[in-house]
């Protein structure tokens, strides 16, 4: 059944206050964790246009009679992290030594930090802060994924499903790598030309171009896990890979071997996950630490042995 348009629009405009999805906009003070009014100012923006910020799992409200007479029933609503990498996250059984990836059309990685890291240096290296459930601080940096992977693909008119595609780049020995962040590879006409091109070599089979795919998004998971653990001062142990992109075996056992960090996977779904997991600590009253513990109960958490 589809949302009517009234009610999406009652949503979206529900959701625009909520607290993860405004600190991606920049706009939300790091160390206040409330709407940086001075910036507001100096860009000359209206502070009545933005309403307080709403933590995730706490209730909004309800629908109010016009909208129960039109959709035929009642309901509470519980603000989620409407930034979709939030819910991946919130969802995520990590601890202090650990990071996620969020593993999809874009790479998120990053770790859950108590402060924010606010180094110059780190923001430099491409990595940001963006707010998570119970104000936590999501210190990450966006990597190309399986954009690289989609957009091959098509060019290849859908010719190889992905695990063909996997089993070409795990036959080549080819190691030659590419910044998958290249503006070249943002939104080319063709991503096979664009990689051929990169790497010098118009003609490369594509199982070579694939391996090097492969092992450049391991190497830029490896970088970003050593950037982490310098910026936020401490040893990563583990890494947490969620999303669609957790599917690819190849890409997990690479990076588990670059990155020498134990790799565990075992939420395809996390962002819907974290939604759920909001509305639970909402209507249960427990914390995130006891909502990450219903995950590990719920979901077969597998380690990538290598």
């Amino acid at each position: 059944m589809m949302i009517p348009d009234y009610l999406s629009y009652c949503l979206t405009d529900v959701l625009a206050n909520e607290y993860t999805n405004a600190t991606t906009g920049a706009l939300v003070r790091a160390k206040t964790n409330d709407w940086d009014y001075e910036l507001m100012d100096m860009l000359g923006f209206n502070r009545e246009l933005f309403l307080p910020l709403s933590k995730p799992a706490t209730l909004l409200g309800s629908f109010s009679p016009e909208i129960e007479n039109r959709v035929g029933f009642n309901a509470k609503v519980i603000h989620a992290p409407s930034h979709d990498t939030a819910s991946a996250v919130a969802a995520c059984p990590i601890d202090d030594k650990s990071v996620y990836i969020s593993s999809g059309t874009w790479s998120l990685i990053g770790a859950e930090n108590k402060t924010p890291t606010l180094d110059f240096e780190a923001s430099k290296a491409g990595f940001t802060n963006e707010g998570g459930v119970e104000y936590r601080y999501r210190f990450l940096e966006n990597i190309m994924g399986m954009w690289l992977f989609q957009n091959i693909r098509k060019n290849l008119n859908k010719k190889y499903t992905y695990d063909e595609m996997m089993n070409m780049a795990r036959e080549s020995n080819y190691d030659k790598l590419i910044n998958p962040n290249d503006s070249s590879f943002t939104a080319p006409e063709s991503m096979v030309d664009a990689i051929r091109e990169y790497l010098g070599d118009i003609n490369l089979p594509i199982g070579d171009l694939l391996k090097s795919v492969y092992l450049s998004l391991a190497n830029s998971y490896n970088t970003a896990v050593k950037t982490i653990e310098q910026f936020s001062n401490k040893t990563i142990e583990n890494i947490f890979i969620v999303g669609g992109g957790s599917k690819d075996k190849y890409l997990n056992e690479l990076t588990a071997k670059m990155t020498g960090k134990k790799v565990t996977i075992g939420l395809s779904e996390a962002t819907a996950t974290g939604n759920i997991l909001s509305q639970i600590m909402y209507s249960e009253n427990i914390d995130l630490k006891k909502a990450r513990e219903i995950v590990k109960n719920s979901f077969d958490i597998k380690e990538i042995k290598v």
